[in-house]
């Protein structure tokens, strides 16, 4: 993954939700393609949301103060997240479930490059990661 935020945890979290969304990739088209990206789906709804509970409490211990604007954010996405999964659940077409792994992986990138993007300057300003070389 080409965009790093600097901060461990959240580079660790922005790179297990990645390797779940190329899991998802991966089983579009399978036998079992249905079961698997239910599951898979699930398991990248749950870590989102502990990926936003311990992003938004280091954005707290550094005092961010757009933190109840993000926080609103990552609720947002969230919902959109749980109705992909829905919509996914309901489906019976192969087709169908490609256009939902595609705003799967949107929800994903909406998340570490327009999310995040807001906060790394405020990381680096407060020392919580190192500052980029130049």
């Amino acid at each position: 993954m080409a965009f790093k935020t600097g901060h461990p945890e959240i580079d660790d979290d922005h790179a297990k939700l990645a390797a779940i969304i190329d899991a998802i990739a991966d089983s579009i088209g399978s036998d079992d393609d249905t079961d698997i990206c239910r599951r898979l789906l699930g398991s990248f709804i749950e870590a989102a949301r502990q990926h936003f509970v311990r992003e938004e409490q280091i954005l707290l211990d550094i005092s961010f103060p757009g933190l109840k604007r993000h926080c609103i954010y990552h609720d947002e996405l969230l919902k959109q997240a749980v109705q992909v999964k829905r919509n996914c659940e309901d489906m019976l077409e192969r087709h169908q479930l490609q256009a939902c792994f595609e705003d799967m992986a949107r929800f994903f990138v909406d998340d570490v490059i327009r999310g995040d993007m807001e906060f790394v300057s405020f990381l680096q300003e407060r020392g919580a990661v190192p500052a980029p070389r130049s």
